[in-house]
C-alpha cells in the first residue's frame, strides 16, 4: 500500500480509523518541527553566522509568532468544534466538500 493509498483510505474511511491515526499525525508533525528547528540552528551555528535579531528583540517577536500561531490554532479548534454531525477532529481529513457544508451552515 502506497502512502496515497494510506491517506485515501484514512480521509474516506470510516471516524474511527481517522480518530486512531490522529495522534500518529501529531507525532510526525512535532518530530518535523523539532527536526527543522533544531536543523536550522546547528547549520547556523555551522557556518558561525551571526543572529538576526538582538536577543530581546529575538524573543519579542519569537513570543508575538507564538501567540498569533496558537490563537489561529483555537479559532481552528472552535470551528471544528462548531460544525454540524459531531464536531470533527483536529486535523484535516474531511473531504472538501464535507468542510465546504460544514463552513457554509455556521454563516
Amino acid at each position: 500500500m502506497s502512502l496515497a493509498d494510506l491517506v485515501y483510505s484514512v480521509t474516506t474511511g470510516p471516524e474511527w480509523r481517522r480518530r486512531l491515526l490522529t495522534p500518529v499525525a501529531l507525532v510526525i508533525v512535532a518530530g518535523l518541527l523539532l527536526l527543522l528547528g533544531s536543523g536550522s540552528l546547528l547549520t547556523d551555528r555551522a557556518l558561525g553566522l551571526p543572529r538576526l535579531f538582538p536577543e530581546g528583540l529575538g524573543l519579542a517577536i519569537g513570543i508575538l509568532l507564538v501567540v498569533a500561531g496558537l490563537s489561529f490554532h483555537l479559532w481552528c479548534v472552535v470551528l471544528f468544534k462548531k460544525t454540524p454531525g459531531g464536531g470533527g477532529i483536529g486535523v484535516p481529513f474531511n473531504s472538501s466538500v464535507d468542510m465546504a457544508d460544514a463552513l457554509r451552515s455556521l454563516s
